[in-house]
């Protein structure tokens, strides 16, 4: 019990800093380059709840399931294909790796609009009517818990992650680490276009549009390459920003406590 409570207090610290250190960067860029969006703001002291709540409650929940299915593809995995991965640089083996966790992360994300019992928990994050930077951790925990499984889940049961300390322990670190700064930043409102580069990773115009509330809702599901949205079809980039965002009916939304939802409400999809 003193471990785990030490290792609480590690972590919250961790991410205070990190949080002054997101604030530091996105404030300023907001101030500077947004603009002012329809809809009242989110309560601060709310968002920044969120933030601690998504950020602590899904690695403590995650960090020993992912341990063990790293451990058990270690053993039923093929020895050839453990050699090969041995014998592969591990700046290809954490390219590959990002494009798995893309595409499973793609597929996680559309199924989360798509199938009414993970739209009532993924609907939270789409409740903001102004979409900044904080809005990036407005969401329900077993949405997180969701995203977060299917984006490293084919990193650990197909090998690229060890079990134990080792250097392809870097490889979910490194994808969190930076999926977790890129998320910030494709949810701030900066009205930036950025040419060419939108055609290979995704930017806050792209993303924003995801968060439209218009005929245009469910599409841009892409976390980082946008071809996944060109390849399956739901691409949507026009050369302007969504006029409002939110959802139709909160109460389709999971209540946060407790997790488990009263009621299954009906998609959008199915309107």
């Amino acid at each position: 019990m003193p471990h785990l409570i030490q290792q609480f207090l590690v972590d919250f610290l961790r991410l205070t800093l990190w949080l002054g250190l997101l604030a530091a960067v996105f404030v300023p860029l907001e101030r500077l380059f947004g603009n002012p969006e329809r809809g009242p703001k989110s309560p601060l002291a709310g968002e920044i709840g969120y933030y601690f709540l998504n950020n602590l409650l899904p690695a403590m929940l995650l960090a020993a399931p992912l341990a063990l299915v790293a451990t058990l593809s270690r053993k039923l995995l093929p020895g050839g294909w453990l050699d090969l991965l041995a014998a592969t640089p591990f700046l290809v083996k954490l390219l590959i790796s990002l494009f798995l966790s893309e595409l499973c992360s793609y597929w996680g994300h559309r199924l989360s609009h798509e199938w009414p019992v993970l739209w009532q928990f993924h609907a939270r994050h789409h409740q903001p009517e102004q979409v900044t930077w904080l809005t990036n951790s407005h969401n329900h925990p077993v949405d997180i818990l969701w995203a977060r499984v299917t984006a490293l889940f084919p990193v650990y049961a197909l090998g690229f992650a060890e079990p134990t300390a080792g250097r392809d322990n870097l490889i979910p670190i490194l994808l969190l680490f930076f999926a977790a700064f890129w998320s910030f930043f494709i949810h701030a409102n900066i009205r930036w276009r950025l040419g060419a580069l939108e055609h290979l990773l995704v930017t806050p115009a792209f993303h924003h549009w995801h968060h439209t509330n218009d005929e245009w809702r469910d599409h841009n599901y892409a976390t980082l390459l946008p071809v996944m949205d060109r390849i399956f079809g739901t691409h949507h980039l026009p050369d302007h920003f969504p006029p409002n965002y939110g959802i139709d009916r909160p109460e389709e939304m999971a209540p946060l406590v407790p997790f488990l939802p009263q009621q299954r409400p009906q998609s959008r999809s199915a309107e």
